[in-house]
């Protein structure tokens, strides 16, 4: 029969691993939470009214201030049939933008830097390929954040022009694109943390 220590062992363990996976389910229903949130206001541009600006002084308060930081807001304005309309989105979808990039933030701190003496050993990776990778995503974040990319995306042979009069290419060029920057950006960055710490790590063994 066991004993009472090993009992007290037994129900620490099991405390410690309940509430472990209290942790990860909170992380993980805040994650869920503002990609819901993130999808929603993603889907808002299909139903803005074209006068969206003219209709609340607030909301055009609020797009003027974020067109101070974010240059690409007045550049997709310029570009656009539906100035008003893109102007908002671009200035809506930063601030669900930053929302989303702290969310990540906060898994790849706990999963890759908190927890990276257990994993590091496993991770094979080439650091200046990984600095070459994150340069290239830093560049089209750029050319995204200056409005650049209303020039045109150069692939292979190809251009492909952005249509911002379009509804459906503001979701996916500024919705989707750009969610998919922030995630990218900061895989980048977990990939020069980690390949740092390996460095780190083998120079000191």
């Amino acid at each position: 029969m066991p004993n009472l220590k090993d009992l007290k062992e037994l129900m620490t363990k099991a405390n410690s691993e309940y509430k472990n996976s209290k942790e990860k389910n909170e992380k993980h229903y805040a994650f869920y939470t503002v990609m819901s949130i993130y999808a929603i206001a993603s889907l808002s541009v299909f139903i803005m009214p074209k006068d969206i600006l003219e209709r609340d002084e607030i909301l055009l308060k609020f797009t003027e201030f974020m067109a101070g930081y974010f240059p690409n807001i007045s550049v997709f304005s310029e570009a656009s049939s539906l100035p008003q309309v893109v102007a908002f989105y671009t200035a809506l979808m930063w601030i669900m933008g930053i929302l989303l990039a702290i969310s990540f933030c906060i898994i790849i701190v706990n999963n890759f830097i908190i927890k990276r003496d257990n994993n590091y050993r496993k991770y094979n990776s080439n650091f200046i390929i990984d600095l070459v990778i994150c340069a290239v995503i830093i560049s089209v974040s750029y050319d995204y954040y200056t409005g650049k990319i209303v020039n045109g995306i150069s692939f292979i042979r190809n251009t492909y022009y952005i249509d911002m009069s379009s509804r459906f290419e503001m979701f996916v060029f500024i919705g989707f694109m750009q969610m998919m920057i922030y995630f990218i950006i900061y895989i980048a960055i977990c990939i020069i943390i980690f390949d740092l710490h390996i460095l780190l790590k083998n120079k000191r063994s």
